[in-house]
């Protein structure tokens, strides 16, 4: 389906989710129908925020915690309104996938376990430039990241307190030094 028609056909399934998961006849008090609408607004609306702004996956965080409380709700509504017994097997799925997603998350990203090695090759970036090169060199890094690291001792990375004062983002006859890693994409190789 094309993007624009896409688009109109998703917000208008999530309202009428929204509007049929708050039915009176599911939660007959105001203060829940409240908070699924209030909740479902709030993660639609920081959704469409997140997918128009700068998007790294920790951003989603905010919005994962409220869908876990609807998420949670509309199993126990249907649990209840279905067989009592589906708790078991729901619950049994929601850890085997749970532990799926744990195990096989092996990505550089802020919220990935490979988090830590990406810190890693950083802070030896870092070292290496520190005790290697000299401040006032010319130096191409693609990596926002790799540049705050060397700019900035705030960071943490910095051990002797030595700012780079010549870092640039691109690459051309003056730069002396360029720093590639494989955490972040890089246009520049």
């Amino acid at each position: 389906m094309p993007s624009i028609p896409f688009f109109i056909v998703f917000i208008l399934s999530v309202f009428y989710f929204l509007y049929t998961y708050s039915d009176r006849k599911y939660y007959p008090e105001g203060q829940q129908r409240k908070m699924i609408w209030l909740s479902g607004i709030f993660i639609f609306l920081f959704l469409v925020f997140s997918s128009m702004n700068f998007f790294t996956p920790r951003y989603l965080l905010a919005a994962m915690v409220p869908l876990f409380f609807i998420t949670a709700a509309f199993f126990d509504k249907l649990i209840t309104l279905s067989y009592t017994w589906l708790y078991y097997p729901v619950i049994i799925f929601i850890l085997v996938i749970g532990t799926f997603a744990y195990v096989q998350n092996d990505h550089f990203g802020d919220n990935d376990h490979g988090a830590y090695d990406a810190l890693d090759v950083q802070q030896g970036v870092a070292d290496y430039f520190e005790k290697n090169i000299a401040a006032d060199e010319i130096i191409g890094a693609g990596s926002f990241l790799e540049l705050e690291h060397l700019v900035d001792p705030a960071t943490g990375f910095l051990q002797t307190g030595k700012v780079f004062k010549n870092i640039k983002w691109d690459i051309n006859e003056s730069t002396r030094y360029a720093v590639f890693d494989n955490i972040e994409n890089d246009y520049r190789y």
